[in-house]
């Protein structure tokens, strides 16, 4: 940090500090993994008696996103003004990352056996 002339504050209630400006994120696969990681660190940062609750809220709000992402994504597809490029530059890579068989297998149930090692 003393190259990049940053300062890191110290807050007591805050336990993690993550910049990741820096990080590359190139395919599905690698998007889902960061965001297990993201979990995850977020789970080891709370107190014990905090994290199974944390991990709930976070899995939950996660699932509220991906199904309203996808709903999303259906009802711009059957818009009047959906076109090919519409489809293959913007939908078909979105619901590849939004795949709902790959969340279960890579993003919950990775994020829920990393938890029961952490208990």
């Amino acid at each position: 940090l003393t190259k990049t002339k940053r300062t890191i504050e110290v807050d007591q209630n805050l336990f993690v500090y993550h910049d990741n400006r820096f990080d590359k994120v190139s395919n599905s696969s690698s998007i889902r993994k960061s965001i297990v990681q993201e979990v995850i660190g977020g789970i080891l940062c709370r107190n014990i008696v905090w994290r199974a609750k944390y991990k709930r809220e976070r899995i939950l709000g996660l699932k509220s996103w991906l199904y309203r992402t996808r709903g999303i994504l259906l009802a711009l597809r059957n818009r009047p003004y959906c076109h090919d490029g519409l489809i293959r530059c913007i939908i078909s890579p979105l619901e590849d990352l939004l795949k709902l068989s790959s969340w279960e297998s890579e993003v919950f149930s990775a994020i829920e056996l990393a938890f029961d090692e952490v208990k």
